[in-house]
Order: structure tokens, then C-alpha cells, then sequence
């Protein structure tokens, strides 16, 4: 019982009378000495080893705070630049039935699908920047080529392949209001 009342008092938890009878009981059993001893000597030493946690409450702060410290190429950023390299594509296409053809309307469909490309690939690279312009842009070049293709199912002259660059473009705007609404987010504090 000496030894279970001794324990108790080194960690804090015995009350004043049952520490009174353990040193009444201590005073005549050696053996009883000798462990409280050994139990003191322990915790000293268990104490004296102990080691702090690293703080890492600032690292964690400053991570959030930063949007890109978390996540510098989410999957809508990866989105977007893939699309930017499909718009290339596009450009590319368009170039190439200007060059067969020699109707203006390929070389200007080019331009838009590069500067489509541009913005995207510049919205992927650096949200903070970009994606805000490309947002606004892209969704009312989109709507004019809803209304463009409406018209084009209406008299039959519409093709897959422009069906396809619309879906691109609309994958594209969708990704980038992702970017630009991660971007715009402000920095989130835990409560502590």
C-alpha cells in the first residue's frame, strides 16, 4: 500500500493524509525507502530526456496563407494548361486549312485559339495574374459561340470538329474560374 500511496504522491495525485501515512510507514521500512528512492531517481530521469515537439503551428500558418505553398499545380491549374495545349492544337489545325484552303476565317480562328492558349497557359503559370482576365474573357467569347453554334444547328452547317472546340473552350473557362477562385481565396487562420 506504501508503494501505491508513494507513486501517487510523486505524480501529484495522493492526498495529504495518505502521504502522511506513507512517511509514517517509511520511516521504519528500508525496502520501502530504497523504491521511493529508485521511483524518484526514475522520474528525474525520464523528465530530464523528455523532448519538446518541433513548433510547427508557423510552418502550417504560413503554408495556408500562401494558396500556392499548398497546391502549386492543383488539378484545375493542370486543367488549364492542358487546354491551353490543346487550343495550340486548334491553332495549328486552323493554320493548316487556311494554308489548303485560303479562307481568311482559318487564319483568324488560329489567332483566337492562340491567344486562347496564351491566356490559359498564363493563367496556369501564375493564377494570381491572370485568371481574373481570362474568366470574363473566356466566357463571353463562349457565349458567342453558343449562339454561333445554335444558329450553325439550325441551317446544318455545324461540324464536329467545332462542336469539340467548344467543349475545349467550356472545360477551359470552367477550369479557369477553379484557378481564379483559388487564387482570390484569402488566407484561411486556424482558431487556435
Amino acid at each position: 500500500m506504501c508503494r501505491e500511496i508513494s507513486s501517487a504522491h510523486i505524480d501529484g495525485a495522493a492526498n495529504a493524509a495518505e502521504t502522511m501515512e506513507a512517511d509514517a510507514h517509511l520511516v521504519g521500512c528500508a525496502a520501502c525507502r530504497s523504491w521511493i528512492e529508485a521511483a524518484h531517481q526514475l522520474r528525474r530521469e525520464v523528465v530530464a530526456e523528455a523532448v519538446s515537439p518541433p513548433d510547427l503551428v508557423l510552418g502550417v500558418l504560413s503554408r495556408l496563407a500562401d494558396p500556392t505553398a499548398v497546391s502549386r499545380w492543383s488539378n484545375a491549374r493542370i486543367g488549364l494548361a492542358f487546354v491551353a495545349v490543346v487550343e495550340v492544337l486548334f491553332a495549328a489545325q486552323s493554320l493548316v486549312a487556311d494554308s489548303l484552303h485560303g479562307h481568311e476565317v482559318h487564319r483568324h480562328s488560329a489567332f483566337m485559339y492562340l491567344a486562347l492558349a496564351a491566356g490559359f497557359a498564363a493563367a496556369a503559370w501564375n493564377p494570381t495574374r491572370a485568371a481574373g482576365g481570362v474568366v470574363p474573357m473566356t466566357g463571353v467569347l463562349l457565349v458567342c459561340l453558343m449562339v454561333s453554334s445554335v444558329l450553325d444547328l439550325v441551317t446544318g452547317a455545324v461540324t464536329a470538329l467545332a462542336m469539340v472546340a467548344h467543349v475545349v473552350c467550356t472545360v477551359g473557362l470552367v477550369a479557369a474560374w477553379f484557378v481564379a477562385r483559388s487564387a482570390a481565396r484569402p488566407a484561411r487562420v486556424l482558431a487556435m
